[in-house]
């Protein structure tokens, strides 16, 4: 499915400045950034030989 959608060349203009601007400040995704991810949670605190059993525990 395709689209079609007109605009401006000064809207046009402005929304590729939008895109190649860098991105603002954001509380949410710093904090989300932050996070620990689902596999960097459950294997806190363990080996690293319960965590990789193919390798030699140190």
């Amino acid at each position: 499915m395709r689209a079609l959608i007109s605009v401006s060349p000064d809207a046009y203009a402005d929304f590729l400045a939008r895109l190649d601007a860098p991105p603002r400040p954001n509380e949410r995704l710093q904090r989300s950034m932050r996070t620990p991810t689902p596999w960097e949670k459950c294997v806190r605190g363990m080996r690293p030989s319960a965590i990789m059993p193919w390798r030699p525990a140190q």
